[in-house]
């Protein structure tokens, strides 16, 4: 069994042993990480519902398989794509900027993972296209979500684990 000693000015200098203290510190843990992943996951969404778009303003969109094209349209690459025109304009968010909300896939596929028994939690966008948006491609340049929202919680996060920690060691070392 190991022994550890926490130095702290609230609880002064205690020793206890690691096992107890790991299974009982566990849960509250994994808990402020699961609390800040939720954050994370809503900051991403907001920036990509309410972020503000200053991209071009598109009058079409791709046309869904199967269904009857209005027009074809040249990509830069020199590939046509089948396009329907839109009822209402579309914003997009021009680079650096979160990506604009079209139909809702990209936040309805932004979850938390939480897995019982794991430390490992995390924010992810399970839409095919996400990483696309999150890093770029060789011609579109990044409109990143999920990084500037765990940089903005990273903080927060880290000092409410270490509350949490020396909450819980003050409330097993009594």
């Amino acid at each position: 069994m190991f022994k550890a000693e926490i130095n702290n000015k609230e609880i002064g200098k205690r020793s206890f042993e690691v096992g107890k203290f790991a299974d009982e510190l566990f849960p509250t843990i994994h808990g402020e990480i699961v609390k800040g992943a939720h954050r994370i996951r809503n900051n991403a969404i907001k920036s990509i519902a309410r972020g503000t778009k200053s991209g071009r303003t598109y009058l079409w969109r791709g046309a869904n398989p199967g269904e009857e094209p209005d027009s074809f349209i040249r990509s830069s690459l020199g590939h046509w794509f089948p396009v329907k025109f839109r009822a209402k304009p579309h914003k997009a968010s021009a680079p650096g900027e979160a990506p604009a909300t079209d139909e809702g896939e990209l936040i309805a596929s932004i979850m938390v993972d939480d897995r019982k028994r794991a430390i490992e939690v995390g924010s992810v966008a399970g839409a095919p296209y996400a990483e696309f948006l999150e890093t770029g491609t060789r011609t579109m340049k990044a409109r990143p979500f999920l990084e500037p929202a765990t940089n903005k919680e990273a903080d927060d996060i880290e000092t409410n684990v270490m509350n949490a920690i020396l909450r819980s060691a003050s409330d097993i070392i009594k």
